[in-house]
This record gives C-alpha cells, sequence and structure tokens, in this order.
C-alpha cells in the first residue's frame, strides 16, 4: 500500500505567474458573484442566510 503524497502548492514556471493570475481572474468573472454594493446589504443578507452570530 502507498502513502498518498501531500498537495503540493501550485508553482508556475518562471515569468509565468501573470498567466497563471490571468487564467484565475478569467474563471473568476465567468462565475459572476453577486456581490452586495454596501455593508448594509452584506449584514443582511448574512442574517437572511443565518451567518449572523447574533
Amino acid at each position: 500500500m502507498t502513502t498518498p503524497r501531500a498537495a503540493r502548492p501550485l508553482s508556475p514556471s518562471p515569468g509565468r505567474h501573470w498567466e497563471l493570475l490571468e487564467r484565475l481572474y478569467l474563471i473568476y468573472q465567468r462565475e459572476n458573484p453577486d456581490m452586495p454594493y454596501t455593508m448594509e446589504d452584506f449584514l443582511r443578507e448574512t442574517h437572511e442566510l443565518g451567518f449572523a452570530s447574533d
């Protein structure tokens, strides 16, 4: 039986870090998350979803 290896952090080739960042950004943009515009909206939505600690 082999022992599973620990996950290794992604280490892009030298000089290719911008390519990685751009790809991650494009993936993020494709997901298009709906973010609240104000802190009040955020707090209200957090409370409505049951994540509030009070």
